[in-house]
């Protein structure tokens, strides 16, 4: 009988380890961190630049108002 439980305690007590150390390290963290602060800067780049004007000769096409391939 305690040969039982000890062997139930061991169980579970390395199960409980093994547990605790499962899910990204730090390092993952990190560059996750990073790489959000890096698209956040480029979103803000983007939208601070101010938007493309069509050329006064191009005309839009009837349908969805997208520059016409052709001029005229």
């Amino acid at each position: 009988m305690k040969a039982t439980k000890l062997l139930l305690a061991a169980a579970l007590f390395t199960s409980l380890a093994a547990l605790s150390y499962a899910g990204p390290g730090p390092d993952y963290w990190a560059r996750m961190t990073k790489a959000a602060q890096d698209r956040a800067k480029a979103k803000t780049e983007a939208q601070a630049q101010p938007a493309a004007e069509t050329p006064k000769d191009m005309k839009v096409c009837a349908n969805c108002n997208c520059p016409a391939m052709k001029k005229s």
